[in-house]
């Protein structure tokens, strides 16, 4: 019996099975950061996504769906709308995958990384302050579900990450922020949407609706 505790850090050397497994965090019907050291089958009712492209000029990051599972040691945001809050309790059978030296997911283009943390870590830590410059900027969503930035220089707030959450960073200077401004978040659906074919309506009496993108 494996149980992994709210607020506690975790590591393991090597791969174990547990019979029975245990994580109590709750989750909301807003997407929040999670990471697990073992696989999880997405349920219906859950929405999980991963980090897959930044656009720099609009602040835009873009989430792509997972179905399936999720993979161990590696950082995905969650979204549960079923009325089970926990939904990591209780879990039979489940493999625990060794903790590696590193779990993120890389973006191509600028070098930002979608991040994992088994420890407590502060924002201040993360941005690697040294003699009063930064080495990274981190966005972060908070518990409303909203993607937050933390840049020195702009915003002064040091929060405090726990464990089993995921973070991204970026190199100083590849988004150029501003006070007050938000960091954007579109949500795409692994699949595309067919387009049907529109007919014309030579009828006068009727309507076509047309809907661009």
């Amino acid at each position: 019996s494996f149980t992994l505790t709210e607020g506690n850090t975790f590591y393991s050397d090597r791969d174990f099975a547990a019979t029975t497994l245990n994580y109590n965090r709750e989750l909301s019907d807003n997407w929040l950061t999670v990471c697990l050291p073992f696989e999880y089958t997405i349920p219906e009712g859950v929405k999980v996504e991963t980090l897959s492209e930044i656009d720099t000029e609009t602040k835009t990051f873009t989430f792509n769906e997972v179905t399936g599972t999720m993979t161990a040691n590696t950082p995905y945001i969650i979204k549960n709308s079923t009325e089970t809050a926990a939904l990591f309790a209780s879990l039979s059978d489940a493999s625990v995958k060794s903790t590696p030296e590193a779990m993120e997911v890389i973006v191509d283009g600028i070098d930002a990384e979608f991040v994992v943390t088994y420890t407590t870590k502060t924002s201040t830590e993360l941005m690697e302050i040294t003699d009063d410059a930064a080495k990274y900027d981190i966005l972060f969503f908070g518990t409303d579900g909203q993607l937050y930035y933390l840049s020195q220089g702009v915003t002064t707030k040091n929060i405090t990450f726990k464990p089993f959450r995921a973070y991204i960073r970026i190199p100083k200077g590849k988004i150029n922020w501003t006070d007050g401004q938000q960091a954007r978040v579109r949500h795409r659906n692994s699949e595309m949407t067919d387009i049907d074919t529109l007919e014309s309506a030579n009828d006068s009496q009727k309507t076509t609706v047309i809907y661009d993108m």
